[in-house]
């Protein structure tokens, strides 16, 4: 009854594990700014992508990135060479620090 009742135990923790979600695979994608289709991050599963943004007469604009996941902070900081930008991961949505929001398309 003991060996059996750890069988379970054990069985349930490697299920709740395989649950948790991880955060590098669910940016991996694309993500898209709410109201601005030109305002755009690529995340590529090697910490790498690129950044799309309207310039000021509205055209498209793009540069390499790098991201790292901040997992402690649950955010997830783009670096370009700008510097380093931390938005906070909120499920299916990426929240800026100036209030611009993405959600996945990808």
């Amino acid at each position: 009854m003991l060996k059996k009742a750890c069988f379970l135990l054990i069985a349930f923790l490697f299920l709740l594990g395989g649950c948790t979600k991880d955060p590098n695979k669910q940016l991996v994608g694309r993500w898209q700014e709410i109201g601005n289709p030109k305002g755009v991050l690529v995340f590529a599963s090697n910490h790498t992508g690129r950044a799309y943004w309207p310039d000021k007469e509205g055209r498209q604009q793009s540069e390499a990135m790098k991201w790292v996941v901040l997992k402690k902070e649950n955010k997830v900081s783009v670096i370009t060479p700008p510097g380093p930008v931390n938005f906070e991961i909120k499920d299916d949505r990426l929240v800026a620090p100036n209030g611009v929001v993405l959600t996945k398309v990808k």
